[in-house]
């Protein structure tokens, strides 16, 4: 296997694990809608209850995209005040690494896709007979879907270790930390999703084609590029909306600046402080951190 059909299929899986997000986004959003909604107006009466409702949220519907879009439509309706919107977003960037947490618990260790090929088997089968509006079929396409994500990782980890095996990497440490930031920041950009920069920056790191030290720089500027898809929901003219918008990438931004100053220190905390030997979990533990500074860095104001 040559190092072209390697970067092929890593990307073919990244373009699965897109499709797959997106099926998921879309299920859920069809079978949470009103109950969440009703969920968020009664957690916006303070921050810290507004933070807690974006994380667990986020958690259970694993997408960051829903939860912040229709976090968006209710300012623009007025239900929801700027200051606890951004507090919400700020819960639902922490919740949005519990995903991170399962890929590097589950997609590694395990040979999990052979579990989830039947799963996306059998149910995208049964979703050709069933009514498209009905509730089964929902619950159906999310099963797909998440079946679907699984597969479509093993995709970019075996596209990964192809790459890695027949390419010279060393060329690449000769590069500034902050490139592979600015790498994050484009990369999330492109893509629109924070959780597949992470999917290749954890395959990257497994596959030792780069260090633990790239691999965080990356996942700082995807905070960064995570931010920017806010800026292209229509915003009908709405400033709060704007300013909602404005205000999560000003937060993520400052939040990366002193990330980035203290790089290095953070990258050691976590390996020999902290003692978290395994790569993987240090760098979605990274991640993690991230979000939690930036909602104590924000919070009393």
């Amino acid at each position: 296997m040559d190092a072209s059909f390697s970067i092929w299929k890593m990307l073919a899986g990244v373009a699965f694990f897109l499709l797959a997000m997106n099926f998921m986004e879309a299920s859920l959003k069809h079978l949470a809608n009103r109950k969440f909604k009703l969920f968020i107006k009664y957690q916006t009466h303070n921050k810290l209850k507004a933070i807690g409702g974006g994380a667990i949220a986020t958690g259970l519907l694993q997408s960051s995209s829903i939860v912040n879009l229709l976090v968006l439509s209710m300012v623009g309706a007025g239900v929801v005040q700027m200051e606890n919107a951004l507090a919400i977003i700020l819960g639902s960037n922490l919740g949005s690494t519990f995903s991170s947490w399962i890929v590097a618990l589950f997609g590694f260790d395990y040979n999990i896709e052979n579990l989830m090929l039947p799963i996306a088997g059998v149910a995208g089968i049964l979703m050709a007979f069933i009514n498209t509006e009905s509730k089964k079929y929902l619950w159906l396409k999310f099963m797909f879907s998440l079946a679907f994500l699984f597969i479509a990782f093993g995709f970019i980890k075996t596209g990964m270790e192809g790459f890695v095996k027949q390419t010279d990497l060393s060329v690449f440490t000769q590069y500034p930390v902050i490139i592979f930031l600015l790498l994050g920041v484009l990369l999330t950009a492109i893509v629109q999703s924070s959780s597949a920069t992470m999917a290749l920056a954890l395959s990257a790191l497994y596959t030792n084609a780069i260090s633990l030290y790239v691999a965080t720089a990356i996942i700082l500027g995807s905070e960064i590029g995570t931010t920017l898809k806010l800026f292209f929901v229509p915003a009908n003219g709405i400033a709060a909306k704007k300013r909602v918008a404005l205000g999560n990438f000003l937060f993520n931004c400052i939040t990366v600046f002193f990330i980035f100053i203290l790089l290095w220190p953070i990258n050691n905390l976590i390996t020999n402080v902290l003692k978290i030997t395994n790569k993987l979990f240090a760098l979605v533990f990274f991640q993690t951190f991230i979000n939690f500074c930036s909602i104590i860095l924000f919070t009393p104001f």
